[in-house]
Parts: structure tokens; C-alpha cells; sequence
């Protein structure tokens, strides 16, 4: 929500995603519980003046300040419990290696039973090689990947990578399905600039997934084409 111009100055950006999310819960889930977790003060003042706007709204906003792979498991315990209640989502948009494989791990494992947190999960394609290889700190590099192998995954090619970790999100973390879907520099071409990692239990998650996605242009969103990934699941194909 807020990035540097070439000569290091901060822009606000006014569409992101939290923001999105909260503005369009009356016409999508009424999720009654949000939590953020950032490190930089300028992004926490944003998300408290977003608290601040939406405060007479009939739902909970926490905000906390700090490194989310510490402050995960508080987030966690802190969120409201019970027989109908239970965190259901996460968004995890680090940027490119903020991430420890294991606070993705927490998150996956939480909830001991039904459905496990539904997690996007957001891979910074454009930028990882360049990241991973100015990283003097080779432990991070463990950290983020979660194991000693990090060096054979990082030097694959694009969609190898992204398919890699959706592996990992399906034989490790335990999810029915896991998706990576691309999202370019220019709509549906150009550059890839991210994958997004989508893992969910529910039965229907693929489906309701491509057709979110390919349904993009209808309302005014870039086009971001998966037809080259997935290329037999096309909205309302009724695949799952």
C-alpha cells in the first residue's frame, strides 16, 4: 500500500487489499474479524486511519506492529473463537522474502479441525532472483524456504518455482488444492509479476477461484490470463 518513487520518496497507494476487502464486505464474506501486522510506522498510520474511517462498521480490527513471523501466534490466539468462529482466511502479501516457511506452517496447521485457514499466498516472481542473490544472510534464505534446499528451488525457472511451492502447500501443509495463478505487468501479458499461491480445503475453492479470476474485466480489474497454467479450467467448467 505504500511504495518508493526512483528518488526513495513514499506513495501512498490508495487500492490495497485490506482496504478493498473491508470496503466490499457488505456485498461479499462478512468476515466480522480482521487482523494486520506490519513493521513500518508510515503503513501502520494507514491502516489506523482505515480502522479509524470504519469504525462505527459491526466488526473487529486489530493492528499489530512488529515482524509477523513473531507476532503470528498472538495474532492467532488473539482472534475469536468458538463453535461457529474460527480464522478462515489469510493473506500473506510479503515483500518478496519477509515470510519464515514456518509462519505459513502456523497458520496452515491452527485450526485442528474442519478447514484449515485458506491462505493466498503471494510469490514475488519479478523481483525473487534478484533478492535471493543480493541476500548476504543465508539463513534467511533457510528461513523463508523452510529447509537446506533453497538454492535448487531458487534456480528454477518461473513457473517451475511456482509449482514447486504449490507442492509444498499440498504434500506438506495438507491442502486438498493448491493453485498458483500469474498475475502480469500488463493485464493478462507481459512480464509475470507475481504468482499467487491459493490453498484451501473447500470443495469448491478451484471453481470459485477461476471464476473470480477470469471474471476480473467485468468489474473494471486488469485481466490477469492463467489460460497457459490451467488451461482446461475455465469459469463455470464446473470442474473442482
Amino acid at each position: 500500500m505504500v511504495r518508493r518513487n526512483q528518488a526513495g520518496q513514499e506513495i501512498f497507494n490508495d487500492d490495497w487489499s485490506i482496504k478493498r476487502v473491508i470496503e466490499r464486505r457488505s456485498g461479499g464474506p462478512n468476515f466480522k474479524h480482521f487482523a494486520a501486522c506490519d513493521l513500518n510506522a508510515s503503513q501502520i498510520a494507514h491502516l489506523e486511519r482505515l480502522r479509524q474511517i470504519h469504525s462505527t462498521q459491526p466488526f473487529n480490527f486489530k493492528i499489530y506492529r512488529g515482524d509477523a513471523n513473531e507476532k503470528i501466534d498472538q495474532m492467532l490466539h488473539d482472534a475469536p473463537l468458538g463453535e461457529k468462529v474460527m480464522p478462515c482466511f489469510c493473506l500473506i502479501d510479503q515483500r518478496t522474502m519477509e515470510c519464515d516457511w514456518e509462519t505459513v506452517r502456523t497458520i496452515a496447521t491452527f485450526v485442528s479441525q474442519g478447514y484449515k485457514i485458506e491462505i493466498f499466498y503471494f510469490l514475488a516472481e519479478r523481483w525473487l532472483d534478484r533478492t535471493w542473490r543480493s541476500i548476504q544472510d543465508k539463513e534467511k534464505l533457510r528461513r523463508w524456504w523452510g529447509r537446506d534446499d533453497y538454492e535448487p528451488f531458487l534456480e528454477r525457472q518461473s513457473v517451475d518455482r511456482a509449482f514447486a511451492l504449490r507442492d509444498r502447500f499440498r504434500s506438506e501443509l495438507g491442502y486438498k488444492y493448491a493453485e498458483p495463478w500469474s498475475i502480469h505487468q500488463h493485464g493478462g501479458t507481459g512480464t509475470t509479476m507475481f504468482y499467487m499461491i491459493h490453498a484451501s480445503d473447500h470443495p469448491r475453492a478451484r471453481l470459485l477461484m477461476s471464476q473470480a479470476y477470469h471474471a476480473t474485466p467485468r468489474v473494471g480489474l486488469p485481466r490477469t490470463s492463467q489460460a497457459s497454467l490451467f488451461p482446461g479450467l475455465l469459469p463455470g467448467d464446473g470442474k473442482i
